[in-house]
């Protein structure tokens, strides 16, 4: 790193330089961001997939429960407790 210019002893050329520089950090920092982001939100639909997939399988799970004199109530009781809109309890 170079000394640090004051008022009286910086010229165009050095401005200029500290201006480039400036917009190449803040030209990575808005590309670390750009990729971070796209990161999350393909970890959020990942997951998001995952959730439905879950659901999917205790639906079936309940259809073929309901069937067995011993778990009907607990198929009845699993197919509404999945279809009662709940807000989400993501952090």
């Amino acid at each position: 790193m170079t000394d640090r210019y004051t008022a009286d002893s910086i010229n165009d050329n050095a401005l200029d330089a500290l201006y480039d520089e400036r917009d190449r950090l803040n030209y990575e920092v808005q590309q670390w961001r750009s990729t971070y982001g796209e990161h999350a939100l393909r970890d959020t639909l990942a997951r998001l997939h995952r959730a439905e997939a879950a659901v999917g399988r205790a639906l079936k799970l309940a259809t073929r429960w309901a069937v067995l004199r011993t778990h009907g109530g607990a198929a009845v009781e699993l197919r509404a407790a999945l279809a009662e809109p709940k807000e989400s309890t993501t952090p």
